[in-house]
């Protein structure tokens, strides 16, 4: 029979393999992070409203924010360290609602600047899911003002982690430390789930630190890789439902090897930094990422079945969007995306590649991208390798100023499918094609082939779009066994005459 303690008993170990008793949890409901564990989920801001003097302790702040309990908690104020750096530190007075006295000077005068300030929720949280996993329970994270952390280490897991509603619960990674941490090489990271198998992680918002304080944020937000001597500690099998990934660092959420992963209504977003992936699913492992608290090894096969959908499904910020890093071998990487909604900024790539190696099997179903009124140097798609068993149906991109670069380049090969490009991402004075790609250098590739056949000549049906497109079709107008092409006008028509060299015609 479990016998709850009194709360004085917490203990406060944050080894992943600590296990902590509770202090009230009871042994047949799902582990509350904050009734078993005291978690206080006590985050505050204030934004654009606090000032402090060099040299000085003296925090003020207008709208009178402050309390009595909050001595002790961890603070940080925005450009009061070091150069400009946040000054992180822990109010050690209350003086009034408006003011209040730190346990660390200032190093730069600051005014009118934004504070956060909660509980180090840190302990709570991990000895709650080294209980939770000893006990084969689920880990119950409630809403209700949001979780200060400095690294947590949820890995080897095969359980269920949830919050409250979509979005609800908020879990925020500044100035990450890796508490317990073994490998000493390793980059920051916010969340690890490296190693787990079969669990499901369902409305939790993983905040990579915020945009008022991007210093703090995380190498890594949430990381996730296969472990052991040879990968037989599986990274497969996980649904992700309803969940917020926002960082400020310079990965979102990074899967190495993690395999058969399912996204639903999953929020991605990079904010103030241009990401080097916001979701980047490496079977290479290129940027060499290392688990803080477990040993990585490389899959033994490519990144297979992960799949990103739902009407909530949306990318957002400037960067790399999606990273397929598949090194120099041919991957086996089979990968959609459906019912998506990506916001770019400038600069940004949804889908991009790292190395030379072939990429199979990817779906882009019901994609569709805006872009700043200024952004026109974005793409949907920009591929260095091969790409073979691919399927693009009614993705869009769409720019009320024209894009400065063509949207969709394929280096190596094709298929023949469809890709729906709205008209006006290429105003008037644009001269660039919306769609490139290789022609003899790569190779034709119908639906249903698992190889390409060698052609000189990679097509694709673009609709709305100005051009020709080559080989037989029927047409209503022109009859079977005329070329099909598309009228200034945007208008279907077919070629009269014989076609010239470089394959135009007579569009009628």
């Amino acid at each position: 029979m479990f016998r709850p303690i009194a709360a004085a008993a917490l203990c406060l170990g944050l080894l992943a393999g600590t296990v902590c008793q509770a202090q009230t949890c009871d042994p047949n409901l799902p582990v509350n992070v904050k009734s078993c564990f005291g978690a206080k989920g006590n985050v505050r801001m204030a934004i654009g409203r606090c000032s402090i003097t060099a040299g000085s302790s003296a925090l003020t702040c207008t709208s009178a924010p402050f309390a009595s309990i909050d001595v002790g908690k961890t603070i940080y104020v925005q450009g009061a360290g070091t150069s400009g750096a946040s000054l992180s530190s822990t109010i050690s007075s209350y003086n009034s609602a408006s003011s209040v006295s730190l346990a660390n000077n200032a190093a730069t005068t600051v005014t009118g600047k934004s504070i956060f300030w909660a509980t180090d929720d840190t302990a709570a949280l991990q000895n709650a899911y080294n209980h939770a996993v000893s006990h084969a329970h689920a880990l119950y994270i409630p809403s209700g003002g949001g979780y200060l952390h400095h690294g947590l280490s949820w890995t080897g897991n095969n359980i269920k982690i949830y919050g409250d509603a979509y979005g609800g619960t908020d879990l925020y990674a500044l100035a990450v430390t890796d508490p317990g941490k073994v490998n000493n090489s390793a980059p920051t990271v916010g969340v690890d789930i490296s190693g787990s198998a079969y669990n499901q992680i369902s409305n939790i918002a993983f905040w990579g630190s915020l945009r008022q304080w991007p210093d703090l944020a995380p190498f890594i937000n949430v990381l996730a890789g296969r472990s052991g001597s040879s990968g037989n500690s599986f990274a497969i099998a996980h649904i992700f439902e309803s969940d917020f990934f926002v960082t400020h660092g310079a990965y979102n959420v990074a899967l190495y090897g993690y395999e058969q992963s399912d996204f639903h209504n999953c929020h991605f977003e990079t904010d103030l930094v241009p990401t080097n992936g916001n979701l980047y699913l490496s079977a290479a492992n290129t940027p060499a990422f290392v688990s803080p608290y477990i040993t990585l090894v490389p899959s033994p096969t490519s990144m297979s079945k992960v799949n990103v959908s739902g009407a909530r499904t949306v990318f957002s910020g400037s960067g790399r969007m999606v990273v397929l890093d598949q090194g120099a071998t041919e991957s086996d990487y089979t990968i959609s995306f459906r019912d998506a909604f990506v916001d770019m900024g400038n600069g940004s790539v949804f889908l991009s590649t790292t190395g030379p190696g072939a990429i199979r099997h990817i779906t882009l179903d019901s994609v569709y991208a805006e872009t700043a009124e200024r952004a026109g140097n974005v793409q949907m798609v920009n591929l260095s390798a091969p790409a073979w068993n691919w399927r693009m149906d009614n993705v869009q991109i769409y720019n009320n100023t024209g894009l400065s670069v063509s949207p969709y380049v394929f280096a190596k090969g094709f298929l023949a499918g469809e890709v729906l490009i709205d008209s006006v991402g290429q105003s008037p004075g644009y001269s660039n094609p919306e769609f490139n790609a290789s022609s003899c250098a790569g190779s034709l590739l119908n639906l249903g082939q698992e190889q390409p056949t060698t052609n000189c000549t990679d097509y694709a049906l673009l609709i709305n779009v100005s051009g020709y497109i080559l080989g037989p079709e029927q047409n209503a107008s022109g009859g079977a066994g005329h070329v099909a092409c598309w009228k200034s006008s945007g208008q279907p028509g077919y070629c009269t005459g014989s076609t010239s060299a470089d394959g135009t015609c007579n569009c009628r």
